[in-house]
C-alpha cells in the first residue's frame, strides 16, 4: 500500500521526470528553430521571435503552428516515454491500486509547463542578441 507520503514523492518524481522532458524538448526544439540548425540571420529569427511572443502574449491560437509540441505519454515514437516506463522509473507497479493516471497526468504537465518556459526564454534570448547588435 501506498502512503501519502510515498504518494506525494511519487508525484513529485514525476514532475522532476517531466520537467526535464520538457526542457529537453524545447532544447531541441530551439537548435532547429533558432539555434545552430537555422540558418537565418541573426535579425531574422530576432523577428520571428518577436512575433511568437507577441502571439503567445496574445494568446494567438494560430501560435500553435509554430510552437512546439509538448511532450506526452503516447509512445507515438519508439524512444518517447510511455506510462509504462514511467511506471517503471517510478518503480510503481501500473497494476497495484494506485491512482497512476494523476502521475501521467503530474508528468505531462510538468513536462508542458517546463517547454513552454524554456521556449518563451529562448524566444526571449534571440530577441535580446538581435537588439545586442549580433548582426
Amino acid at each position: 500500500m501506498i502512503t501519502d507520503t510515498d504518494w506525494t514523492d511519487l508525484v513529485n518524481r514525476a514532475q522532476s521526470l517531466g520537467r526535464d522532458a520538457g526542457t529537453s524538448a524545447a532544447a531541441w526544439w530551439q537548435q532547429d528553430a533558432l539555434g545552430g540548425r537555422n540558418t537565418a540571420s541573426t535579425r531574422d529569427i530576432a523577428e520571428h521571435a518577436a512575433k511568437l511572443l507577441a502571439m503567445y502574449d496574445d494568446g494567438d491560437p494560430s501560435l500553435e503552428e509554430y510552437w512546439p509540441e509538448h511532450p506526452n505519454l503516447s509512445g507515438e515514437w519508439a524512444d518517447e516515454p510511455t506510462p509504462a516506463r514511467l511506471y517503471a522509473e517510478l518503480g510503481v507497479d501500473a497494476d497495484a491500486d494506485t491512482d497512476d493516471m494523476a502521475l501521467c497526468h503530474a508528468w505531462e504537465d510538468a513536462a508542458s509547463e517546463a517547454m513552454d518556459d524554456a521556449v518563451i526564454g529562448y524566444l526571449q534570448d534571440a530577441v535580446k542578441a538581435a537588439q545586442g547588435g549580433d548582426e
